[in-house]
């Protein structure tokens, strides 16, 4: 009796973890709000620092290896191991420096979950200034 309700159980169980990731049920996945500061560093001076705000929606691939963030017109991916996301580098986007959109090619970045998301995040302009975020996500 016990050698037939194994078979079973596990079909369930198995099931059960299938819809579960299917469903889109990853913590990481949803609509965050975001703050934190930018600070850019240019060799030529015209240093700023400026503080982030908005929505972010984050989305887990079917096979829970990535996160796709969007902010605004800005989407990366990240590669995820449970609670530790790391920026897959060399992407590029256009963010807000200064009050210009200016394209960055970000170089890396970490964000650890837990009760929101906290982490940074790395990268250079087309003119060799430094760009660094510090970013919060809470739901």
């Amino acid at each position: 009796m016990v050698a037939r309700q194994l078979p079973l159980v596990l079909a369930v169980a198995l099931a059960s973890a299938c819809a579960e990731h299917s469903a889109g049920t990853s913590p990481w996945d949803g609509t965050w709000s975001v703050s934190g500061s930018q600070v850019t560093s240019c060799p030529t001076g015209g240093d700023s620092q400026s503080k982030l705000s908005g929505a972010a929606v984050i989305t887990t691939d079917g096979d829970m290896q990535t996160i796709e963030i969007a902010v605004g017109s800005c989407s990366l991916t990240w590669d995820i191991d449970e609670a530790v996301a790391s920026l897959t580098a060399g992407q590029t986007c256009k963010v807000d420096v200064a009050g210009d959109s200016v394209a960055v090619t970000w170089s890396g970045g970490m964000l650890t979950l837990g009760d929101g998301i906290v982490g940074n995040i790395l990268g250079r302009t087309s003119t060799v200034c430094s760009l660094t975020q510090e970013t919060t996500f809470s739901k």
